[in-house]
C-alpha cells in the first residue's frame, strides 16, 4: 500500500476525479445525498476551500475537505467558519491509520496557509468521534448534554461515554443530520475561548466520567 496525500482547489477538480468520488461517497454511505451535496458546494463562492484525497496508487480512497460553511446554530467567537466536511472512505481502507495522515495534513494546511486559529466540525459517526477525540478535538459538552430530550443531560452524557468506549457501538451513528460539534485548535492562545464556552477535550470529558484517559 503506497499512500499519498493530496490537495487541490476547486478549478483543481476535474471530471476524472469527480467520476471516482461519485463511486467513493456512493460506497460510503447507503442512499447518501453527500455526493449532490459536493456539487453543489464546489459551485458556490468560497474563500476557504481545498479537497484533500488520498490516494493508493492511482485510485483515490479518501475525501476530506476544509471550506468556508456559516452554519447559523453554531458560534464561531470571531473566527471564519470553516468546517471540515465530507470525510469518508472506500470501507476496506478503514482502520489502516490513513485518516490520521490526511487528518494532520488538513490541520497543517489550515494552520499554515490558511493561518487559521480553529477549524469546525461535527459528526453523527460514533467509531469517528471516538478517534477525533484521540486526536485531540475538544467536542460542545452542552450539546451531547441536551442530544435526546426525552433523557435528562446526565443520561445522554453516560450515553455518549458508553457509545465512545465500547467497541460494539463503533457503527452506530446517531440520527441523522444531527451530529456533535467540535473543534480542532490550531492556536493554544484561544483554546480558553472554547473551554469557556463548553467545549471540552479528551482528558477533561473523561475525568466527568471518571475514567481514566
Amino acid at each position: 500500500m503506497n499512500i499519498v496525500i493530496k490537495n487541490i482547489w476547486i478549478n483543481d477538480v476535474t471530471d476524472d476525479i469527480l467520476l471516482e468520488l461519485k463511486v467513493l461517497f456512493e460506497e460510503s454511505y447507503v442512499d447518501s445525498k453527500m455526493y449532490v451535496s459536493f456539487l453543489t458546494d464546489i459551485e458556490e463562492s468560497h474563500k476557504y476551500f481545498q479537497v484533500f484525497l488520498a490516494y493508493d496508487e492511482h485510485k483515490i480512497i479518501w475525501i476530506g475537505v476544509l471550506e468556508d460553511k456559516l452554519h447559523k446554530n453554531i458560534e464561531y467567537y470571531w473566527n471564519a467558519p470553516v468546517h471540515v466536511k465530507r470525510f469518508m472512505v472506500e470501507p476496506i481502507y478503514r482502520s489502516r491509520g490513513i485518516w490520521k495522515l490526511l487528518l494532520d495534513a488538513m490541520k497543517e494546511y489550515a494552520k499554515e496557509i490558511f493561518q487559521l486559529s480553529v477549524i469546525f466540525w461535527e459528526s453523527n459517526e460514533i467509531g469517528a468521534m471516538a478517534f477525533y477525540l484521540r486526536e485531540g478535538a475538544l467536542f460542545h459538552i452542552p450539546t451531547i448534554k441536551s442530544y435526546s430530550q426525552r433523557n435528562d443531560p446526565e443520561d445522554n452524557l453516560n450515553f455518549f461515554k458508553e457509545f465512545i468506549t465500547n467497541k460494539n457501538f463503533r457503527t452506530y451513528r446517531y440520527p441523522v443530520w444531527k451530529g456533535i460539534p467540535f473543534v480542532y485548535i490550531l492556536d493554544e492562545s484561544i483554546k480558553h475561548i472554547f473551554i469557556k464556552n463548553g467545549f471540552m477535550p479528551r482528558d477533561l470529558i473523561f475525568n466527568i466520567f471518571d475514567l481514566v484517559a
